[in-house]
């Protein structure tokens, strides 16, 4: 079994693969002062309800935008895995995706945004733009010849509305999930709901609108792959979010580590 470790800004969605099949999957907070046997406990809890087991990991891969947390992992990796064949792979912009990447300070761009835009290019195979729609929302654009050219990075809608809540003295924290019935909010929370979801649904449409324009002569057909935690949510307020797969980095991590098999 392959131990997928996709470690962001607020959660670790930690995944469990046999070659390419998702077995189980299950999520952790993104706390930079975690151990290594820490994280070894709170993933023997979440696999033994599973009916699974550390002992039974092969291998262990792991893509972070949390830097502090890479080394936690890798303790977790040598201490707690006694059946792993190598040490855990981790994704960085050195590792051969499969892309290349034409952009300024490679080694600046978040592994997340590699690894989308690198599945995104593997499944079509053709002008494409992978959008993760998390704690930050984020729009990577590949083109025809398989070249990661560039981006957009913006705050989430979950991060707009606990900032529109912090920065004010009597806006409350919403449901994001509650139903909406109309643009215009008949109540406060209605009004913050109808303003996050409908405008950032607008603000995605737009940039996807401009992003195409500037990925592929017109004409020329761009799909969209759409990841992330709020996705479905704001699907039905966009019209160009695309195919949903909530899982897509994870896929990305597991794919990368059956191009790179470790000694």
């Amino acid at each position: 079994m392959l131990l997928a470790v996709d470690v962001g800004n607020s959660h670790t969605t930690c995944g469990i693969f046999d070659q390419e099949r998702l077995l189980a999957h299950f999520r952790l907070r993104s706390e930079p002062r975690q151990t290594g046997d820490e994280l070894a406990a709170s993933c023997q809890a979440q696999l033994a309800l599973r009916g699974l087991d550390l002992r039974r990991l092969h291998a262990c891969v792991l893509g972070s935008v949390v830097p502090a947390l890479e080394r936690p992992w890798r303790e977790f990796a040598a201490d707690h895995c006694p059946a792993l064949g190598a040490p855990l792979l981790v994704v960085d912009h050195r590792l051969d995706c499969g892309l290349t990447l034409a952009i300024e300070q490679p080694e600046t761009l978040g592994v997340d945004r590699l690894i989308n835009a690198a599945m995104a290019w593997q499944r079509l195979r053709g002008p494409c733009i992978a959008v993760d729609v998390g704690t930050a929302l984020t729009c990577d654009c590949v083109n025809a010849r398989g070249e990661f050219v560039g981006g957009v990075i913006l705050p989430g809608p979950a991060l707009a509305l606990e900032a529109l809540a912090r920065g004010t003295a009597r806006l409350p924290s919403v449901d994001l999930s509650a139903p909406l019935e109309s643009v215009m909010g008949k109540n406060t929370r209605e009004a913050i709901r109808a303003g996050i979801l409908i405008g950032w649904g607008g603000m995605i449409d737009r940039l996807l609108e401009r992003l195409g324009a500037e990925l592929a002569p017109a004409g020329t057909p761009v799909r969209i792959l759409t990841t992330g935690g709020m996705a479905r949510l704001l699907a039905p307020h966009s019209t160009r979010l695309g195919d949903i797969d909530p899982w897509l980095t994870l896929c990305g991590l597991a794919w990368l580590h059956q191009r790179h098999p470790r000694p």
